[in-house]
């Protein structure tokens, strides 16, 4: 829970978003969990990150975990490139491909492969959703000098996500998963003295 804004406001930095402010976006963390995921918390539970200071922290960090490494390489480069290549200005076939690599995110083939790998995935899960339309671009995909047994395994990994998706009930899975995830105590100063926990019950 602190991590997610923790990261987003690192990643504004990294991208000269622009200034975030965490006195918004901490109460707008609380309202998301309120009025949107709900159903994944016990009832009663409060957002326990209420200062500055913590996400700051958390910066650090992750900063610490990342070895201060914050350039990042997306498909998103590669792909314009292969698309143009292939098919020039087909924006049907680029859109598509793009939502695919949107798709991979939510997978470890990031974590796995480079993206230029992933992006040829994508292109040609593309090519083959697209296939009754007479978009048949094979001569492009064996011009390319590389090892094929790699996407086939993108492709694995994105076929078994959208498998997934069809029986998933976030409902259900994110409660439980949520309900192995180590609890926070955060121990704050009384007013009169002593400590306030404000973490999740056991």
């Amino acid at each position: 829970m602190l991590l997610m804004p923790a990261c987003v406001t690192l990643a504004s930095k990294v991208e000269e978003f622009g200034i975030i402010s965490l006195k918004r976006l901490l109460p707008t963390m609380a309202g998301l969990i309120k009025n949107k995921f709900h159903y994944a918390f016990p009832q009663g539970y409060h957002y326990p990150y209420c200062t500055t200071t913590e996400v700051q922290e958390c910066e650090f960090y992750v900063l610490e975990m990342l070895d201060c490494s914050l350039v990042t390489y997306q498909p998103y480069r590669p792909l314009v490139t292969f698309v143009s290549d292939m098919a020039g200005d087909d924006k049907q076939l680029l859109s598509l491909a793009w939502s695919v690599v949107n798709d991979s995110l939510r997978t470890d083939v990031c974590l796995l492969y480079p993206p230029f790998l992933i992006a040829i995935a994508a292109l040609h899960m593309a090519c083959v959703m697209l296939q009754d339309r007479g978009m048949h671009h094979k001569e492009w995909f064996v011009s390319l000098n590389f090892d094929f047994e790699d996407i086939l395994e993108i492709t694995r990994h994105l076929l078994s996500y959208y498998a997934r998706c069809r029986t998933y009930d976030i409902k259900k899975e994110a409660r439980e998963l949520l309900q192995k995830v180590p609890k926070p105590r955060l121990m704050r100063p009384l007013p009169g003295g002593g400590h306030q926990n404000n973490g999740l019950p056991k």
